[in-house]
């Protein structure tokens, strides 16, 4: 019914020059709490720690999965429409795949985790000032005599 509205990000990062990424720009609530609340797993969660077993594919506690399912559904929502080399975010499994990859470097999954927030940011900062009554908006009136 609404319209998803997107923009295309170049890493700014020196060296991942044609690292670009198609992005959400108008998420809904839901999308942004996912997104906020989502994570991989806490890497030392005592809760998922009782579930492993050696050898086995590792295993989350409830909360953990639950975080992990949130950001599978907002990666896939937020950058679901990018295609870039190696990294694949058309499902929520694949998304977790590809921000949990072991030889991803750390400056560009943190610059993958910012960069939405910070479009956001951005856009309700203009939306802002197109509202009335804004200081941007108001313009001067003649003076009467």
């Amino acid at each position: 019914m609404f319209p998803r509205l997107y923009t295309t990000e170049e890493c700014p990062i020196p060296g991942y020059e044609g690292f670009t990424f198609r992005v959400l720009l108008n998420p809904t609530g839901q999308e942004k709490t996912d997104w906020a609340f989502g994570h991989l797993g806490l890497e030392n969660c005592p809760e998922c720690a009782k579930l492993q077993e050696a050898g086995a594919p590792k295993r989350y506690c409830a909360a953990c999965a639950a975080a992990r399912a949130q950001l599978g559904r907002a990666a896939v929502a937020v950058y679901g429409t990018s295609q870039v080399a190696g990294l694949d975010f058309s499902t929520p499994e694949a998304s977790l795949a590809s921000f949990g990859m072991d030889d991803l470097p750390d400056e560009l999954l943190a610059w993958l985790y910012l960069l939405p927030a910070a479009l956001w940011a951005t856009r309700s900062d203009d939306l802002k000032k197109r509202l009335p009554g804004s200081k941007a908006k108001e313009t001067s009136s003649p003076s009467s005599t």
